[in-house]
């Protein structure tokens, strides 16, 4: 699916994943009424975690991580197969890792490999 709909960040296109991995959650608000009932709001069904893995060329490498530093925000264009199109989403990037990928400096084209892992998680508005 993701070869087929690539997932974009600020509407560039990110390479496949080696791991994409989503949850949703409930956001709500719990408060209680006079009589000592829960009074729940809903304020949003459901709110996308990503756990995100791949191993990329250090440019990719270096992309990532300049997200994972300098921006609160990135619009994530994510293709929804029930709405049959992308949906964008803004989501922020925590726990960013990186490791180098042994001996791959000797490649020509690329001063190394990098395995890339970070959580994207989407905010509540």
């Amino acid at each position: 699916m993701l070869r087929d709909y690539p997932v974009k960040f600020d509407n560039r296109e990110i390479p496949f994943t080696k791991t994409w991995s989503e949850s949703y959650n409930i956001v709500e608000n719990v408060g209680m009424a006079e009589d000592g009932s829960d009074i729940i709001q809903i304020k949003k069904t459901d709110k996308l975690s990503v756990n995100v893995g791949t191993r990329v060329v250090d440019t990719w490498m270096l992309f990532f991580q300049n997200y994972a530093k300098s921006r609160n925000l990135i619009q994530v264009s994510i293709y929804d197969q029930e709405l049959n199109r992308y949906v964008i989403r803004k989501m922020r990037m925590r726990n960013f890792s990186k490791a180098k990928v042994e001996k791959s400096e000797d490649l020509e084209v690329t001063l190394g490999l990098w395995d890339v892992a970070f959580d994207l998680i989407e905010t509540e508005w």
